[in-house]
């Protein structure tokens, strides 16, 4: 029972991180930096109202977000690459560059220092996206929960009390459920975060990352995730 609770903390986690990422930097920027739809809606807005700055912004997100989801499924997937910790080092590697960005932004706090830090956030964002899809049989997307939504209503829908593995399945949509429900929290937390400490709210992300990390390296060493 202890494991188990761990590992849907762990869970929740991810998506917790996602809400709060993509809701602190639209609110601090007006960009998202965890998925590429919403971005791709705000790059024809602005570019609609010539409003440049914020446009440039999205589409270095859009690139960052890319380019880092693009290496974490290189990381997972590649046969050659013999990591126990595969996860652990990818969380790592997030916390370096979202520490590294947050620094060079707050030191500088000019509009290059935003470019790097809504860049190399969409990147930190999109590497654990990459690298976590699959956690105990649940599909995670943990930077964005519309894919989530849609199987969620589809597979809810599709359940029949009949169906052998009917008691599984239904508590497999309840936790899917309350990871969707982690995002929007994690949202709401950066909300007040970012309300009441402005840009230093950022280091909430930090300290969540660190306690992922730490909770990767303890599940992953009894080979729980």
């Amino acid at each position: 029972m202890h494991y188990k609770s761990l590992v849907s903390i762990y869970m929740l986690l991810f998506t917790f991180i996602g809400g709060f990422a993509d809701a602190s930097s639209y609110l601090i920027s007006g960009i998202f930096t965890g998925h590429l739809t919403g971005n791709l809606v705000l790059s024809t807005v602005y570019a609609v109202n010539q409003n440049y700055s914020s446009l440039y912004r999205c589409i270095i997100a859009i690139f960052g977000f890319t380019i880092g989801t693009v290496l974490g499924v290189w990381f997972r997937t590649n046969p050659k690459i013999h990591l126990i910790y595969k996860t652990s080092i990818a969380l790592l590697l997030q916390l370096v560059v979202v520490m590294c960005i947050f620094v060079i932004n707050l030191r500088f706090y000019n509009n290059i220092s935003h470019i790097i830090f809504f860049g190399g956030l969409g990147f930190a964002l999109g590497l654990q996206n990459g690298t976590i899809n699959n956690l105990h049989k649940i599909g995670i997307h943990s930077s964005y929960v519309t894919g989530m939504s849609t199987t969620l209503i589809n597979n809810y829908f599709a359940l029949h009390k009949n169906d052998p593995n009917y008691t599984d399945k239904k508590k497999e949509y309840i936790m899917q459920f309350f990871v969707i429900l982690a995002f929007v929290t994690g949202a709401l937390t950066s909300v007040i975060c970012i309300h009441f400490m402005q840009f230093i709210g950022e280091t909430i992300l930090g300290i969540l990352l660190m306690i992922s990390i730490i909770l990767s390296i303890y599940l992953q060493r009894r080979d729980l995730v």
